[in-house]
């Protein structure tokens, strides 16, 4: 049963005990966890820190610099924390490449934390949009790759909706950014 106060499930707790454990989610799923990422690159990879708002204001600012590739992976998307993407497309500036990945679950949809109405525009605003369900997905990722090939990524507690408590969330950039995207 999920506390939906919090971020944290108890069907997450499982998956947490043991590297072990992880491994056999990625085969089943073909993602790593947001703590997995974390966890293998907690040695090498020099972090920055920030709270949820900073961590929106980031996003915004990704869409902004029209990158050529977009992945989005969070069990949890509404219309408000897509906006910054959301006229990016209105206005044809949007990713060549975008990828969601989501839990398209019926319990998230029903209590309005997942927004199928903003998956639906963002389709007919891009047709080339990827759209994939992963049941279970509790990692939240935002992930960019520039036109001049360099990436930056986000990797936290963050899903993508507008920015209500405290979360936190790690930014990288450069070799860094470019080591969760080998993840």
């Amino acid at each position: 049963n999920c506390d939906w106060s919090s971020d944290v499930c108890s069907s997450d707790l499982g998956f947490a005990s043991t590297p072990c454990e992880a491994r056999e989610r990625r085969v089943d799923y073909g993602l790593f966890s947001s703590w997995v990422i974390l966890r293998c690159l907690e040695v090498t990879v020099a972090v920055k820190l920030v709270d949820e708002e900073a961590g929106f204001k980031w996003f915004g600012e990704c869409v902004k610099a029209k990158p050529s590739t977009l992945l989005l992976i969070a069990p949890y998307i509404t219309g408000s924390g897509l906006e910054p993407l959301m006229k990016a497309l209105e206005g044809g500036e949007g990713p060549q490449k975008l990828i969601v990945v989501t839990d398209l679950c019926g319990d998230a949809i029903i209590r309005g934390f997942l927004d199928v109405k903003a998956l639906i525009k963002l389709l007919e605003l891009d047709s080339s949009v990827r759209l994939y369900h992963v049941p279970s997905i509790h990692s939240k990722v935002v992930l960019a790759e520039s036109k001049s090939g360099k990436w930056v990524g986000r990797v936290g507690s963050s899903n993508l909706t507008k920015p209500r408590r405290l979360e936190m969330n790690c930014v990288l950039s450069g070799p860094d950014a470019s080591k969760l995207r080998d993840v």
